[in-house]
């Protein structure tokens, strides 16, 4: 997977951070976007977020280089992946209150108790 097309979106958007293009980083967001800046920092819409990485680059005076480390991909259905079963439960709440009803608890679908 080292051509993963996803590798190459987020490359493509680093280059474009360095490069200061903001107008080409904003097209990778959408029009519903929220960038999380830092922690209770959050910036919602294409424009206020393209103002976001200007801003962030004048506060570094435009010295700020962005890279990415080691990349894994794995890819599964929207049935969920959890490598972490301690990380499983959340999602699945998630997934529920979205919509996604009984597939986001699969498995059999038995009443039993258990005293």
């Amino acid at each position: 997977m080292k051509n993963h097309e996803l590798k190459q979106e987020i490359f493509a958007a680093d280059n474009a951070i360095n490069r200061k293009d903001f107008d080409a980083v904003s097209e990778f967001y959408t029009e519903d976007a929220t960038l999380v800046v830092k922690p209770g920092l959050l910036v919602s819409g294409r424009s206020e977020i393209r103002e976001a990485h200007k801003r962030i680059s004048e506060y570094f005076n435009g010295s700020l280089e962005v890279s990415q480390g080691e990349m894994v991909i794995i890819e599964a259905p929207i049935s969920m992946l959890s490598l972490n079963a301690a990380r499983d439960l959340g999602p699945r709440i998630f997934a529920y209150l979205i919509g996604f009803g009984s597939m986001a608890f699969p498995g059999p679908r038995v009443d039993i108790w258990v005293t």
